[in-house]
């Protein structure tokens, strides 16, 4: 009828539409000078169209306008569909037209920059906005720091220190005033645990078990009420996304990343789905992403390891990652408990020679 909604979603989206044709450098819909043309066009609706148009916010885009009547509209279209099955009626045409009709507008769920000025885009680069990664000296190498949206992967052997660089990390972080959210899947939580306080404290677990209130007042004043850990098993995208809208951390360190459940096709599409997640939360949190995998047998005694050098992964994990931080033992440093850091990727700043 005269007054249905699915005949003012149509004809509202089709003045905007023209409006932006008319306009390509319009930012918004001008609302009054949308109203002065539905009325001339629809005198008997304009009261309606004038309602709805009243009651949004100033300065709404239009893309807003459009997307509000598209929702409403489904709305009415899922209630039709309701109520033809409950009286087992043809739903079929109705169904078409809730799946092909109400599409008009995609939600954009990233950021959207129109010709930003330099002034703004140097305030996200600028060290004190940057999130620490330590040691020190690599921290410095990267330009003094990591912007958020950034995923880092750590990789190596196993037992040359990938959990030993992430804590690391993470206590540098803690203590630089961020909030972290740890999840690990493979080592008993309290003993991950006790290696952050470790590091908090720059003592032994030993020292640390000696003196456990002095070395929790000292870890908390470093930073330890900002820490997280969950401990998964062996973990799922959904579990991470709750885990992440629940604590809000700026850094979220995945170890191992390889354990993830995540698709019951083979291990190497499993690894790969699984860091686009990842590297999915860091955009849409604006978070630092950090996991932590593998690297493989062609890794074994070398000093300074290849993007190649992952585990089940040679172009997937890279392909997703800004920064990868390989460490690398061959027998010599072992004997001496040394590894060498390598960034076979570096897209934050010049590569580390």
């Amino acid at each position: 009828g005269e007054d249905d909604l699915e005949d003012y979603s149509f004809i509202i989206f089709s003045e905007v539409t023209e409006y932006y044709a008319v306009d390509t450098a319009a930012q918004s819909v001008d609302i009054e000078l949308l109203k002065e043309k539905l009325g001339r066009k629809y005198p008997k609706k304009l009261a309606a169209f004038t309602a709805y148009l009243d009651q949004l916010p100033d300065n709404v885009s239009g893309l807003n306008v459009i997307k509000e009547l598209n929702d409403l509209r489904r709305d009415k279209l899922g209630d039709e569909i309701a109520s033809a099955l409950v009286q087992k009626k043809p739903a079929e045409t109705l169904m078409e037209k809730f799946l092909t009709e109400t599409d008009y507008v995609h939600p954009i769920t990233g950021d959207v920059y129109e010709a930003p000025s330099l002034e703004s885009l140097a305030d996200s680069v600028k060290r004190e906005n940057l999130i620490p990664i330590y040691p020190t000296k690599l921290n410095d190498a990267i330009g003094g720091g990591v912007p958020r949206q950034s995923q880092i992967c750590i990789f190596a052997r196993p037992d040359v220190g990938k959990t030993t660089a992430a804590i690391n990390i993470v206590g540098g972080i803690l203590q630089a005033g961020y909030r972290a959210l740890y999840i690990g899947n493979e080592d008993p939580s309290e003993i991950i645990i006790l290696r952050v306080l470790g590091r908090l404290c720059n003592v032994s677990r030993n020292e640390l078990l000696s003196k456990k209130k002095h070395y929790d007042g000292l870890a908390r004043s470093r930073g330890y009420n900002n820490f997280t850990f969950a401990g998964l098993c062996p973990g799922t995208i959904g579990e991470i996304r709750s885990l992440i809208e629940a604590y809000e951390p700026d850094v979220v360190v995945v170890d191992q990343v390889k354990n993830l459940h995540v698709t019951k096709a083979s291990s190497v599409e499993n690894l790969e789905e699984a860091v686009e997640h990842t590297r999915n939360f860091a955009k849409e949190f604006d978070i630092v992403s950090i996991v932590v995998t593998q690297a493989g047998e062609s890794a074994r005694g070398k000093l300074v390891l290849d993007l190649e050098d992952v585990y089940n992964s040679k172009t997937g994990i890279p392909g997703q990652m800004d920064l990868m931080i390989g460490i690398g033992q061959d027998e010599a440093h072992k004997m001496s408990s040394r590894v060498v850091l390598s960034t076979p990727k570096n897209k934050l700043s010049a590569p580390l020679q």
